[in-house]
């Protein structure tokens, strides 16, 4: 099982750091950072979501994973299926903001969201979570590709020194 589970780590480690690269701020906001010592909620949301890109640079720096894109695949787009439905269930029954799926922390996208459900009720935020989970997929194979590109790239460029 661990090459399925290496799988599945890298997949979300790469997809969450280069989320963080590109939009902190729908992983954590300003409220979150200045209620770090606040709330165990803040602090958590901060320090795992911090922690997460740190591991990230470590598994790659030793090369802890080895890629094998046919499975990975695969393996990737099964767990992250059963993460969002998993989440979404829990986000809906504990009304905790799990993965965006109540609501969304990048403001243009909250704001479409609220617009389908105020046009046609529920199923708005059910069209939003469907294509939350394409999306988590599809970033998540991003993520990995570019991964992958990264570490080819600084081998190519080790080899030659």
């Amino acid at each position: 099982y661990r090459k399925y589970t290496d799988t599945a780590a890298l997949g979300t480690l790469a997809s969450l750091f280069l989320f963080m690269i590109i939009v902190p701020t729908v992983i954590y906001n300003e409220e979150n950072i200045l209620g770090f010592f606040k709330t165990f909620g803040n602090f958590h949301t901060v320090a795992f979501h911090n922690l997460v890109p740190l591991y990230f640079l470590i598994t790659v720096a030793l090369r802890l994973y080895d890629f094998e894109p046919k499975r990975d695949m695969r393996v990737l787009a099964v767990f992250l299926a059963v993460y969002v439905a998993v989440a979404t269930v829990l986000s809906m029954t504990l009304k905790v903001n799990f993965h965006n799926l109540l609501k969304c922390n990048l403001e243009p996208v909250e704001n479409i969201r609220l617009m389908m459900i105020d046009k046609i009720g529920r199923a708005g935020h059910a069209i939003y979570i469907i294509i939350l989970f394409f999306l988590t997929i599809l970033f998540s194979y991003a993520a990995y590709f570019l991964t992958k590109l990264a570490v080819s790239v600084i081998e190519k460029r080790k080899k030659k020194a």
